[in-house]
């Protein structure tokens, strides 16, 4: 497939999400890789009438935000009902000091404003790229859902805005043609 080809496609396939109405989807958090898995087995998907996270997602591998879903339950809809804590490896620096890859503690969200309603947003200074982290949901101590990844697992970047293509020229045939893509 020639530049040209991979432009256009792209073109056609942002152009088709952005304006049907459809959002792109964040990456969702279903798929944790195998290390990951080997790491924290008791991972698992809670069922559909507790809160569960619904996606996490960074669009720059600077900063990243997790959402979680209320559930069913009326009193856990309450705001502060549920809190995001995280746990992420130390580095191998740290964790030739440390018995145990993960750290000890866990954290409380740092921020649950930034991102919206039922979000965790890490700034730049909470993100680490390449380190696992594994973050749950609790209420009253109580786990509600937990899942791990790496932040470049989660990469979703924004959609371009204004995206525009003109048609620069086509061949005799119409098979080929050159386009511009601008946003």
């Amino acid at each position: 497939m020639d530049l040209c080809q991979v432009f256009l496609t792209l073109a056609l396939a942002v152009t088709s999400s952005t304006f049907s109405g459809s959002e792109a989807t964040p990456a969702t958090l279903g798929k944790a890789s195998p290390v990951l898995q080997r790491i924290n087995p008791s991972l698992g998907t809670s069922s559909s009438g507790k809160p569960r996270f619904t996606k996490c997602r960074s669009p720059e591998l600077e900063t990243f935000s997790c959402y979680w879903t209320e559930g069913d339950n009326p009193d856990l809809k309450t705001p502060g009902s549920i809190q995001l804590y995280y746990a992420k490896r130390e580095s191998q620096r740290q964790a030739a000091r440390i018995a145990h890859e993960w750290t000890q503690e866990w954290k409380e969200c740092p921020d649950y404003v930034s991102a919206g309603k039922n979000s965790c947003y890490f700034n730049s200074s909470y993100t680490s790229i390449w380190i696992p982290y594994c973050i749950k949901l609790t209420t009253n101590g109580d786990l509600l859902d937990q899942k791990c990844f790496t932040v470049d697992e989660i990469v979703q970047p924004d959609p371009p805005i204004g995206l525009n293509w003109t048609l620069l020229n086509i061949s005799l045939t119409g098979i080929r043609g050159d386009i511009q893509v601008s946003w």
